[in-house]
């Protein structure tokens, strides 16, 4: 075999491929493969490392740049600008900053990336969401071996679906189709916005400041100073306009009065077998009216 030291390769082979330089070949630090006039190719080389457009690859296979396959399967990690492949990619983790497109993603760890398109399934312990790279504002959706899909922020879990298909709000373990909870307060809410007004449907709780309404199913605006409009307490009074009714039903307003059902002399008798207590404003007859003893009576 012929000795190419202390020659010119582009004088003597032409299609030569070499490692840096002609003297001292592979050793620990990464080279460019050349070719025969010394002109750096996309790969460098070490005695233990290979990269693709980098000359300092920081594992044994470095790729600076996008990854496109048919299929990837490693037993390890896999991170990279983006992964393209038509068919599976199968590893430990996923981790790309750009784009992973595959036909199905198969991990036994996280899969992160800053989008995922799969034509197939895609099969994870948990895919972390993280726009701004740092890990106090990353959004994990994850799937336990329990069938479970969740939404965590900062570790902690805020809404899950189980394997029953309720959906859980603050509730590690809903119960029901919907579980709304907050610890924190012992108060559960669903808030809704209609212009300047703002109505709060919650139970338990001591947040109104109104009162402690704790184990109490209550509807009050918050754009009014907060004034209750709808409370049901733990003994089953309703109460309107009031936080405390003493009375199975309790109407308290300074404002306006309540008004019983109106009807004319038809249209009460046709109620259906009405009950002894039961009281109407009859049109007709422009009176009050109560059934006392199974017969309809005048108040005045």
């Amino acid at each position: 075999m012929s000795d190419l030291q202390n020659q010119t390769p582009a004088n003597t082979y032409k299609g030569l491929l070499q490692v840096g330089d002609y003297t001292n070949g592979i050793d620990a630090n990464s080279e460019y493969v050349q070719d025969g006039e010394g002109t750096n190719s996309v790969l460098s080389l070490s005695t233990t490392k290979v990269g693709v457009n980098t000359v300092s690859p920081s594992a044994d296979l470095d790729v600076n740049g996008d990854i496109e396959s048919t299929t990837l399967t490693t037993s390890g990690a896999v991170t990279a600008g983006s992964v393209s492949t038509s068919g599976a990619v199968t590893g430990g983790s996923v981790s790309t900053s750009g784009a992973v497109t595959a036909g199905s993603i198969s991990t036994s760890g996280a899969v992160g990336a800053g989008s995922i398109d799969v034509s197939g399934n895609v099969v994870a312990d948990e895919y972390a969401l993280d726009q701004t790279g740092t890990s106090s504002s990353a959004v994990a959706i994850h799937s336990p071996a329990t069938n479970e899909l969740a939404i965590r922020t900062n570790s902690t879990q805020q809404v899950i679906i189980n394997s029953a298909g309720n959906l859980g709000v603050g509730a590690t373990n809903p119960l029901v189709p919907i579980h709304i909870e907050e610890a924190t307060t012992s108060q559960a809410s669903i808030r809704f916005e209609v212009g300047t007004h703002i109505f709060d449907v919650g139970v338990g709780g001591s947040s109104n400041p109104n009162s402690d309404i704790r184990d109490r199913f209550y509807i009050y605006d918050t754009s009014v100073g907060g004034d209750v409009r709808l409370i049901i307490d733990e003994d089953g009074k309703i109460g309107i306009g009031t936080v405390s009714p003493t009375a199975v039903l309790e109407v308290s307003s300074t404002t306006s009065g309540m008004i019983i059902p109106r009807m004319t002399t038809t249209q009460r008798d046709a109620i259906s077998s009405p009950t002894n207590g039961e009281m109407i404003y009859n049109t007709t007859l422009n009176k009050f009216q109560g059934r006392a003893n199974g017969s309809w009576v005048d108040f005045h």
